[in-house]
């Protein structure tokens, strides 16, 4: 039963976070074409024994800064933001997977084509945000998209790369469809008081679990209440275990761990890098992994793993090892931290029938788990990326797709299939999405985890060039004191010195690694 459950959340939930699947040349889909619905699931992270209790060493990373792909024009960006008169089209490069996720971008652009047939739309689908960035890089100009999707993380990556152009250049100021951004939204793609990109496909990590395991005990978590405490977490998870109902515990792999970091840091309003996160653009001169509240957050989770209350997949290579964990009744988890991205597939997947040998399964959704059981939490997800191609009448009509596709009604219609978190305060308030949450409310919990959010830089998190190796660089510390007992505070120094150089040598010479 699991092996066919995991056929199908594969084709379900491969619409990660930060998926890598190296050597995948680009799918392009038309927008009269049907799109493919067995894409291969892009992971969270890249490669390496995802049901191993060794954390992978992390792989050797080629990714480097695009300014040598796409130079700087000659001339400031021009825009023409207006309904061109002739045929043009429109290549849209996204990182996104999954039936729900595709059907919903198909109805998004369809809306679009009715009222613009003059513009023709081509998707490729790049098949993860690792491998999006290694075809820009290494694609010629002439072949490059108009709207490029990768990972929110790359933002100062993509801002310094000098071949994009802010929203504001079209129209001559800010969208009045970014107005009401959430802030940490907006304060997240904000690069040197100017925001860079439309931020389509935003999501956060939530806590996933299954609220009929915890009846049985007389347990419940309130999903609209406060996160779980670290310490309620832990007595929950043993009582399940105790009762053989979950023995497994709580699922962890590198992201996550890392999020035990990363996320945790907002809770307790610190920066991991100095000055500000990266933020105001003054050289890095310091990072800060090893924390006392870091070390804590480590050493809780290595006594759940010393304890064998740790379900450890390592790299999560599929993007669904820790989903499998849950349904896995040979050693069932109990809970994992995953991304609100795939709340739509699960929802299906659950309800709609394709658990149907897991008798009685729900399917619960609830904030991150928190240390102080404050909320609190980063923004994930990708954005799109307008890039300046010399012509101004397809940075245009580009420019027209995107103010489109972030549109209230155009969020809701995404939000409300896919489990993506809408941007804007107007999307929440789509009748779409009202309606949606109100019949699954497992949808609206990452909203409210970042709804609830400012704009400052331990909230809106490391906006470095090098950041998604930085992030390879913390995992691996992170997953080394889990799982083999590495002294946290010992090893994080590490990591902070091995990032300190990353960045350095970034800012040097402008490459990642």
């Amino acid at each position: 039963m699991v092996a066919a459950v995991g056929m199908a959340l594969v084709a379900a939930c491969s619409n990660s976070e930060s998926g890598d699947q190296a050597g995948v040349t680009p799918t392009t889909i038309r927008s009269d074409d049907d799109p493919a619905s067995d894409d291969p699931a892009s992971g969270d992270s890249t490669s390496g024994d995802s049901t191993s209790d060794d954390p992978a060493e992390p792989p050797d990373d080629d990714r480097t800064a695009l300014d040598a792909t796409v130079p700087p024009a000659d001339d400031p960006p021009v825009c023409e933001l207006a309904t061109p008169t002739t045929s043009t089209t429109v290549t849209v490069w996204h990182s996104l997977g999954g039936t729900q996720t595709v059907e919903a971008i198909d109805e998004i652009v369809d809306a679009f084509v009715a009222v613009h047939p003059e513009i023709d739309i081509e998707i490729v689908a790049t098949q993860g945000y690792d491998n999006a960035l290694r075809l820009f890089r290494d694609t010629p100009p002439d072949e490059l998209p108009d709207l490029f999707m990768t990972s929110i993380d790359s933002a100062r990556l993509l801002a310094e790369s000098g071949g994009f152009v802010p929203p504001q250049v079209c129209s001559g100021e800010s969208p009045a469809v970014l107005d009401d951004l959430l802030p940490v939204i907006r304060g997240t793609l904000t690069i040197d008081d100017v925001l860079w990109a439309y931020p389509f496909n935003v999501s956060t990590p939530v806590l996933v679990y299954d609220p009929s395991l915890l009846a049985e005990l007389d347990l419940e978590l309130d999903p609209d209440g406060p996160p779980v405490g670290l310490d309620e977490l832990r007595d929950i998870a043993a009582a399940l275990a105790e009762s053989e109902l979950a023995p497994g515990g709580l699922v962890l792999y590198d992201r996550s761990a890392s999020w035990l970091v990363e996320q945790w840091a907002v809770h307790h309003d610190h920066v991991l890098v100095e000055p500000d996160n990266g933020r105001r653009g003054h050289p890095v001169d310091g990072v800060r992994f090893a924390t006392d509240e870091a070390v804590a957050a480590l050493e809780w989770a290595r006594d759940l793993h010393d304890d064998e209350l740790v379900s450890w997949v390592g790299l999560n290579q599929s993007g669904i090892d820790d989903l499998l964990k849950l349904i896995d009744l040979s050693d069932r988890a109990a809970f994992t931290m995953h991304t609100s991205a795939s709340i739509g597939e699960l929802v299906e997947l659950v309800y709609g029938g394709g658990l149907a040998d897991l008798d009685g399964a729900e399917l619960g959704v609830a904030p991150i788990p928190s240390p102080g059981a404050t909320e609190g939490s980063l923004v994930g997800g990708g954005a799109l990326w307008l890039r300046d191609g010399g012509d101004p009448v397809a940075v245009g009509a580009a420019a027209l797709l995107a103010e489109h596709v972030m549109g209230p009604a155009s969020q809701a219609t995404f939000a409300a299939a896919t489990g993506y978190v809408p941007a804007t305060v107007s999307a929440a308030e789509h009748p779409v999405t009202v309606a949606r949450w109100e019949e699954f409310p497992q949808f609206g919990v990452g909203y409210r985890q970042l709804a609830g959010q400012g704009a400052s830089p331990s909230e809106t998190g490391m906006q470095i060039g090098p950041r998604v190796v930085v992030q390879r660089v913390l995992e691996a510390a992170a997953a080394d004191v889990i799982v083999n007992g590495a002294d946290a505070r010992s090893r994080l120094g590490a990591a902070e010195d091995e990032a300190l150089e990353l960045i350095r040598r970034y800012e040097l010479d402008g490459t990642e690694e």
